[in-house]
């Protein structure tokens, strides 16, 4: 399912435009500096040219004025679509907090929640 909705791209290559991440799987360890600047060059182009060819897309559903009412929007603003690609966490997921005693004793008697009181209080002289 994943395989399916990346794009690829070229023949060692795959797209996903949600992370924008881009899976490079050609060698570099015969290849000098400048021949590895020039693929990084070659595979950022092809980042830009798939946001521009999605931008275009974009524009073809909404029409010539764009989305009705959106002012604020800028030009170039590009709607990315869901990522494919889940990427794993640096740290594990957090543990759920154990209730303290006076939680756990509302819990048992059913009683609702106290509302927080602002400190602010409102003074229409000011």
């Amino acid at each position: 399912m994943v395989e399916e909705e990346t794009k690829v791209v070229a023949v060692n290559k795959s797209m996903d435009l949600g992370t924008l991440f881009v899976e490079d799987c050609t060698s570099y360890t015969d290849k000098s500096a400048k021949e590895i600047k020039q693929c990084t060059v070659n595979n950022l182009c092809t980042v830009y040219k798939t946001l521009f060819e999605l931008k275009k897309k974009q524009k073809e559903q909404d029409g010539e004025d764009g989305p009705v009412l959106e002012y604020d929007k800028p030009i170039f603003q590009v709607m990315m679509p869901p990522s494919n690609i889940v990427l794993p966490r640096e740290k594990p997921a957090p543990k759920e907090k154990q209730l303290t005693k006076w939680e756990k004793f509302r819990l048992e008697r059913g009683l609702a929640p106290r509302k927080k009181r602002s400190r602010l209080v409102y003074d229409p002289i000011t």
